[in-house]
């Protein structure tokens, strides 16, 4: 089986699992958990991954990845379609004073 297909059965069994990159601090899983992969692990440079392990530890902001897959983006318009939905929010922050999108 190629990568792809091994990220696309991933994903499709744990959809909560998608992560997608924030920045140097890691990832952050769609069920809103923010991981965070090894920095000499092949994938921590990766936009996309489907995690198949990690475990959360108590008193830390964020969850240790064991085992992962890169996931194609390009699974978002073909095959993973039914799993992406897209909100738009916008309005005013009173305690801010400014616009937010």
């Amino acid at each position: 089986a190629s990568t792809r297909d091994i990220s696309y059965l991933l994903a499709l069994a744990y959809p909560d699992r998608i992560a997608k990159a924030r920045g140097h601090e890691g990832f952050l899983l769609s069920n809103g958990t923010g991981v965070v992969i090894s920095a000499d692990d092949s994938l921590a440079h990766e936009p996309w991954l489907v995690v198949a392990d990690f475990q959360e530890t108590q008193g830390r902001n964020a969850g240790q990845v064991y085992l992962a897959a890169r996931l194609d983006e390009r699974l978002f318009t073909a095959e993973l379609a039914s799993l992406v939905t897209t909100h738009i929010q916008g309005g005013w922050d009173d305690a801010k004073g400014r616009f937010f999108a």
